[in-house]
């Protein structure tokens, strides 16, 4: 992991004051699992700002009430578009929010089992082009969710 950090210039931080930052989105980074999650505790109990995950190594920190979800339903008033009528995919914690408020939520193989559970259609993983095959096998699924019922690629 350190290798990782290093190739891409991010840096160690040891203390950070949180009411003097003016940034829009920060990642905290960490091979130790609980430290990250008494942080993510520490973050939500002051009320100050957004917090969740996209992988079991980072924490993702927004302003308050940010979220994929909030981004989804900014992109459709500003298209004219219903809710109703967009499709999100994705794999972690971060992607729920979209899936909330997305007409169809579309979750990737290698999705955590607690999104898996929370979407519309599942897919293959992401290194098997699952993204392609949700979007090409969309049809055939409102074509056919009846008869699909709790299988691969099928309605839940």
């Amino acid at each position: 992991m350190q290798a990782q950090l290093t190739q891409h210039s991010v840096e160690e931080v040891d203390e950070i004051a949180i009411d003097q930052l003016d940034v829009i989105k920060f990642m905290f980074v960490s091979p130790d699992r609980w430290r990250l999650e008494h942080l993510e505790q520490q973050l939500l109990q002051l009320k100050i700002c957004s917090v969740t995950r996209s992988g079991a190594y980072n924490l993702e920190v927004m302003a308050n009430g940010v979220t994929k979800g909030t981004a989804l339903q900014d992109i459709a008033r500003a298209y004219r578009m219903t809710l109703e009528d967009i499709i999100a995919i994705g794999d972690n914690q971060n992607d729920l929010p979209m899936f909330e408020v997305a007409g169809t939520s579309i979750a990737m193989g290698n999705a955590e089992a607690s999104v898996k559970s929370r979407a519309t259609y599942l897919t293959s993983d992401h290194d098997e082009d699952g993204v392609a095959e949700a979007l090409n096998g969309l049809e055939r699924w409102e074509q056919t969710k009846e008869e699909q019922h709790g299988e691969h690629l099928g309605y839940r």
